[in-house]
């Protein structure tokens, strides 16, 4: 499937399926979300994740989009479309905060 076919707008996931689905920002996709979505994969199957915007957006989400779609565990993207987004399964967030903040002080460490 090509990869940009993965990636729907909220609307459309809705009339689509039920399925559940992870939720996160991936802004920066790290190897440690990777590991973490192809775990989940292992246990649920192919997924849906629910990009959201963080509040300082780094990467756009269309390419954000792009590279989480490009996963081989990851069946569908949904974007926002300004409707409240739905729960998620599991919400990767809170984690992703402290992954962030881990990365940049790696990316600030190696600068010094």
């Amino acid at each position: 499937m090509n990869t940009r076919d993965k990636i729907v707008k909220l609307a459309a996931w809705r009339r689509q399926t039920v399925k559940p689905a992870v939720s996160g920002y991936f802004d920066p996709l790290l190897a440690a979300h990777v590991e973490r979505l192809e775990s989940l994969y292992r246990e649920m199957g192919p997924l849906t994740v629910i990009l959201n915007e963080p509040a300082d957006v780094i990467v756009p989400l269309e390419a954000r989009a792009a590279v989480v779609a490009a996963l081989e565990c990851v069946e569908t993207v949904v974007l926002p479309d300004g409707t409240p987004m739905p729960e998620a399964c599991m919400c990767f967030e809170e984690e992703e905060t402290a992954l962030r903040a881990s990365f940049f002080q790696l990316v600030l460490d190696r600068e010094s």
